[in-house]
């Protein structure tokens, strides 16, 4: 009981000073880094945009509730803009990263059910930001993460396993993810990619199976 008194306070004093290595060691120990990148993002406060409510208060509830709204609103507008490229307008896949990394922040939306189908935890990567992503890139080479529209292409096996294509369809945002070889692939173990977008090993391919050739992805970031 002592210990774990001693644990808990330990915490509430380093998050409050937002000392990110403290942090870090508390509530990542599992968080595996790249150790070639030296660049390291500081801890960031948690998004109010979070999916899964926990708190009793009416109010508090409301507000996640139409920040989850807006986003789906945001994703089905995506989809009618970029209607020429969507094959199966159904479904439409998101990824929120307002939340960290250890959230289920992929979504599949079942547009004409209007709900929910799956969620799952999806990977940033490793330059974009530790907890959460925070920098965002469309240049070759640059081992960040885009955001944006995308439309899901043909499945192949890969160098991570069964993975599944992309092509960008935002000019300046994120049109080069073909070039850049920005997929979606099994995560392998690992919690940060060098900017795909990873699912974890046991769905993958179940995944990727269900969200291939022509739906539109869309990956928000406020």
């Amino acid at each position: 009981m002592k210990k774990l008194v001693l644990m808990s306070l330990l915490m509430f004093v380093a998050c409050g000073n937002d000392d990110s290595r403290v942090c870090n060691w508390l509530l990542e120990s599992d968080c595996n880094r790249n150790t070639a990148d030296s660049y390291h993002e500081p801890l960031a406060r948690k998004s109010s945009a979070t999916i899964k409510i926990n708190s009793n208060s009416k109010k508090s509830t409301s507000v996640k509730h139409d920040t989850n709204k807006n986003i789906f609103n945001i994703a089905k507008r995506k989809q009618k803009k970029f209607r020429r490229y969507v094959k199966n307008k159904r479904y439409i896949a998101i990824i929120n990263f307002d939340l960290p990394y250890t959230s289920k922040r992929f979504w599949l939306y079942d547009t004409k059910e209007n709900k929910t189908v799956f969620r799952s935890k999806v990977s940033h990567a490793s330059r974009t930001g530790g907890r959460y992503a925070n920098r965002f890139s469309n240049t070759p080479n640059s081992y960040l993460s885009s955001k944006g529209s995308f439309v899901t292409l043909n499945t192949y096996d890969g160098k991570y396993g069964y993975s599944l294509r992309l092509k960008g369809l935002e000019r300046g945002i994120n049109n080069n993810a073909l070039k850049r070889g920005i997929v979606f692939h099994p995560d392998n173990g690992m919690t940060h990619s060098a900017g795909c977008f990873m699912l974890p090993d046991s769905l993958a391919e179940e995944m990727f199976d269900r969200i291939k050739n022509g739906i539109l992805v869309y990956v928000h970031k406020s």
